[in-house]
């Protein structure tokens, strides 16, 4: 198994590249995501270019990237560019680097924590590549459809590395292969603890990135939103409400979208009380983003307190439904092998 790690990691070693200007001034890390040359970096790389935020950009470049190998391959422009300051950073431009690489890559559909890899390259040594070994310990969550998890990072050095802006954060799983978690957005960290756009956040955003993956195609399963994050051992269910009748009203449409999902679960619940608990709920503020039901009995009294004081009850009791702010769905996330959610 380590043996096999080992290749997994040679492999991609070959993948990172150096990013520089058409004066080979050093400017940052990137990663190879396909044989096709579509490179992945920081957006903030090309702050000082002008280069407007946004996707199908085609905004020109004279810059070049150099693979470990030491070969110069032309950058030929910015397809895809975001630099907003505590959200999310990245950039895929494209070269003209048309090398296949195996293994492929894999996107990773969590930010929960991992030991987890980082290499790039260093304004002090170039021509050399760093691998730093350390953790990602969990997501920085920004609540919001426009605000996709960032990265919590912590690594096991001393000081800074210029340059390393960009640099590709791996996941090595031997059954998995390769995880790609995300990249280091340096310009991102205003607290001690560095921060990097997470896979999540980009495949959000982007509109080639699964695409551009070797043996990867586009589509709408490869889409992650940063509410199912933190629910990894009961995955929510995210309701379509849009496509549901317009003649229905609001609660009507979200008790719809839960029968379709669980309609046993639903089965159990007074669908009555229900309606009027969302109804109440949507009354008193626009910023209903889920519903819980509380569906695994916890282990201890304490749980099971805690549980029912979140709910509103005084004890805990099965199928105990709530609609959600976005405060109290972060609250909730630490319970959520007990919970069924939806999200709306």
């Amino acid at each position: 198994m380590a043996k096999k790690a080992a290749q997994y990691m040679e492999a991609i070693y070959k993948r990172v590249v150096r990013i520089t200007n058409n004066t080979d001034v050093y400017l940052g890390t990137g990663i190879l995501l396909s044989h096709e040359g579509w490179v992945l970096t920081c957006g903030h790389l090309f702050k000082d270019l002008g280069v407007p935020d946004g996707t199908d950009l085609s905004f020109e470049i004279d810059w070049y990237i150099h693979t470990l190998d030491g070969t110069k391959h032309k950058c030929t422009f910015i397809l895809e560019k975001f630099n907003k300051k505590e959200t999310i950073d990245y950039a895929i431009i494209k070269t003209e680097c048309l090398v296949e690489f195996y293994p492929p890559l894999i996107p990773r559909k969590s930010v929960e924590e991992h030991k987890a890899h980082m290499i790039g390259f260093s304004e002090d040594a170039p021509e050399h590549r760093l691998k730093i070994d350390g953790r990602i310990v969990g997501p920085v969550l920004y609540y919001g459809h426009n605000h996709p998890p960032l990265l919590q990072l912590y690594w096991h050095y001393v000081g800074s590395y210029v340059g390393f802006s960009g640099s590709p954060i791996f996941i090595i799983d031997i059954r998995s292969g390769v995880l790609l978690a995300g990249i280091q957005s340096s310009e991102l960290t205003t607290v001690q603890v560095p921060l990097g756009t997470s896979t999540i956040a980009i495949q959000k955003t982007s509109m080639i990135f699964s695409n551009a993956f070797n043996n990867k195609s586009a589509n709408n399963n490869d889409c992650f939103t940063p509410n199912t994050q933190g629910f990894h051992k009961n995955p929510p269910h995210i309701l379509d409400i849009d496509k549901t009748s317009s003649k229905l009203s609001l609660p009507d449409k979200i008790i719809h979208g839960m029968q379709w999902h669980a309609s046993s679960l639903l089965n159990q619940i007074s669908l009555i009380k229900l309606k009027k608990n969302l109804s109440t709920c949507i009354a008193a503020t626009t910023d209903i983003t889920a519903i819980a039901v509380s569906v695994h009995r916890p282990n201890t009294v304490l749980l099971r307190n805690q549980l029912a004081a979140i709910f509103g009850k005084k004890r805990w009791r099965r199928n105990m439904f709530k609609a959600l702010t976005q405060k109290e769905l972060e609250h909730l996330r630490s319970y959520s092998e007990y919970v069924e959610i939806f999200l709306i």
